[in-house]
């Protein structure tokens, strides 16, 4: 049974520290784990199978590079992606989701949207164990909040020293966007020394979930759960977690 927690600690594409990124084996080490969720990367092949992956291409990934959109599912499955491990589907992941455990799930791309909800509204995992998440960058943020209405979805905010990085500004992004949370962060957790409590605060006054990613030192986590915030994503989630809790 997975203790109550004053913060959700979600495993970046498993435990990915472990085991290759999106893959079957870091996902189910996640759930081995006192992890409450596991965020993964969706992408669309070219015979519109659903396939974890966080790139465009295999190239950093795996033994040869394809690009995903322009190759088969049969063919990515030839490819190694570390150990002997080949690209799963969104279907085996989901597969695997134990009871009152949490996916987060980031579509790549707008053209997974509509194949993503299929699967979703067909698969055994209840809803209220499914989130996702949305980088503009990427996807149409009212798009993925108009198919999936009834489900979290999630702003990604990627801040750097340029972002205009103010709790009060970032929630009327999310608000406008009509999104039910705010995930920010930077891929090696840089520039998040501003969040505090009077930033969660703001953020949280505009009815918002607040996440942050990708957090791997205790001290950082520590801070960060002082300050409020819902939820940490990281890519040692059991290192995390017994720093924080001591399991």
């Amino acid at each position: 049974m997975i203790r109550k927690k004053s913060i959700a600690i979600i495993a970046h594409r498993g435990y990915c520290s472990w085991h290759p990124e999106n893959t079957i084996p870091a996902i189910k080490a996640a759930w081995c784990t006192a992890a409450d969720g596991v965020e993964v990367d969706a992408r669309l092949t070219k015979d519109n199978k659903v396939a974890l992956i966080h790139d465009p291409h295999t190239g950093r990934v795996a033994d040869k590079t394809l690009y995903v959109r322009n190759t088969t599912y049969r063919e990515l499955r030839k490819l190694d992606f570390g150990a002997g491990v080949a690209i799963p589907l969104l279907t085996d992941m989901l597969a695997t989701v134990p009871p009152k455990r949490r996916v987060f799930i980031e579509p790549k791309c707008n053209e997974v949207i509509t194949p993503l909800a299929e699967i979703i509204r067909c698969c055994s995992v209840a809803p209220e164990q499914i989130l996702f998440l949305g980088y503009e960058k990427n996807v149409d943020i009212r798009i993925l909040k108009k198919t999936f209405p009834d489900y979290p979805v999630h702003l990604v905010v990627e801040v750097d020293e340029n972002t205009d990085f103010t709790g009060n500004h970032i929630a009327q992004q999310a608000v406008e966007k009509g999104v039910d949370g705010v995930q920010i962060g930077h891929p090696h957790g840089k520039y998040l020394r501003r969040i505090n409590r009077d930033f969660v605060k703001s953020i949280k006054r505009a009815g918002l979930s607040f996440q942050v990613w990708t957090v791997n030192e205790h001290v950082r986590a520590k801070r960060l759960m002082a300050a409020g915030v819902d939820g940490i994503t990281t890519d040692k989630p059991e290192l995390l977690t017994k720093c924080l809790f001591g399991d």
